[in-house]
């Protein structure tokens, strides 16, 4: 459920937006409507990028380990000096920095976190698109959030509009997606210098 509102949350938002702006490029000089095409195409490009991301991210095996039948053995000798640890779920000898994920049920290579909205556990083989999807996302949202901020701004010129509630009246989903997209880009900018951190030091949360 998760996963289909991620993508919801970035599909709709972007689409009503640029519904809004193609629709403006209507009454636009031929020169604005060039700078506006562009724009779109790119957040295009961009929001392409962002879900190929996302969907390999969630649709990649993040490296779980099959379960086996080992005996289970005492307490106390369930840790090995090489790091390895015994699951006494899956019944096997985990790697180190490999855990048990309470959600999937299952261990997984280098466990990160398991990630509610891309519905699966980030762990060595998709942790590089997880990565990327956080990093371009976020770009992604500062893009749009810039967009808005320059439509709203020929649109303030070209209609020489001073009053705000007729502003936002009139151009609601970039007035509405400006302030969803600065939110998002902050929130998702602290995540992505956390991760960058984490890559650096190569560590897992």
């Amino acid at each position: 459920p998760f996963f289909i509102l991620t993508n919801i949350l970035i599909i709709v938002p972007t689409a009503l937006l640029l519904m809004e702006l193609i629709e403006s490029m209507l009454n636009e000089s031929k020169r604005t409507q060039s700078v506006s095409i562009i724009l779109v195409v790119l957040a295009a490009c961009l929001l392409t990028i962002v879900l190929c991301y996302m969907w390999r991210a969630a649709f990649t095996d993040p490296g779980y380990l099959p379960r086996g039948n080992e005996a289970v053995p005492a307490p106390h000798h369930q840790l090995k000096p090489n790091g390895s640890k015994f699951c006494e779920t899956c019944k096997i000898w985990r790697p180190p920095r490999a855990k048990h994920c309470r959600f999937c049920n299952c261990c997984v290579r280098k466990f990160d976190h398991h990630c509610q909205w891309i519905g699966t556990c980030v762990g060595q083989r998709n942790y590089k698109y997880f990565a990327l999807f956080v990093f371009s996302i976020n770009a992604y949202a500062i893009y749009m959030c810039a967009i808005c901020g320059v439509s709203l701004m020929m649109f303030i010129r070209q209609s020489h509009e001073s009053r705000l509630l007729e502003i936002i009246k009139q151009r609601k989903f970039t007035f509405l997606n400006g302030g969803y997209t600065l939110v998002m880009s902050l929130v998702l900018l602290s995540l992505s210098v956390y991760h960058c951190r984490l890559i650096c030091h190569d560590e897992t949360t």
